[in-house]
Order: structure tokens, then C-alpha cells, then sequence
């Protein structure tokens, strides 16, 4: 199986290219840096291996959603907060 490389065609509708392999899968995620003026909003962490530990809101990707879709939602489910995407990294 050969698979094209689209990390090089980011875009406004970049997609999840997540590709099953036997029993393992790839799951690809999303995070978000949310400013308001010096502050950035962290969420702690309440499961998994990260449990307890600070960081961005973000998840996993669901298939087919847009990436940009995922970060608002997971921002959403995450801290309440509606935000709006301003710029991408």
C-alpha cells in the first residue's frame, strides 16, 4: 500500500488522513491556543495517562470531520467557551 503525503497541501479543509494498519490505527488530533490579551486558557486534564496535567483543550479527530471543526468542538466540550478560529500554526 503507498500513501501520497498531504501534509504538504494544509489548508482551510485539511481532513484527517488516519490509516488502518492491521490492529493499530492512527488517530490524528486537534489542540487549541486560546488568548485573551497575556493569558492563554489551559484545561487540566481529568483521564487517560495525562490525567491531572495542564495543557491546551484539544482532541481526537473524528473521521471525516475538518480539523478546524474539531478544535471548536473540542474547545466546546472542553471549557464551555464558543471561540472562533483567527489564525492556524
Amino acid at each position: 500500500m503507498r500513501l501520497a503525503d498531504k501534509s504538504h497541501q494544509a489548508s482551510a479543509k485539511s481532513f484527517c488522513w488516519a490509516v488502518s494498519v492491521g490492529v493499530a490505527r492512527s488517530r490524528c488530533g486537534t489542540s487549541a491556543a486560546i488568548f485573551r490579551g497575556p493569558e492563554v486558557l489551559l484545561i487540566e486534564r481529568a483521564k487517560g495517562p495525562l490525567r491531572g496535567l495542564w495543557s491546551l483543550p484539544g482532541g481526537h479527530i473524528e473521521p471525516g470531520e475538518l480539523a478546524q471543526a474539531a478544535a471548536l468542538r473540542e474547545i466546546r466540550e472542553e471549557t464551555g467557551v464558543e471561540a472562533e478560529i483567527t489564525g492556524l500554526l
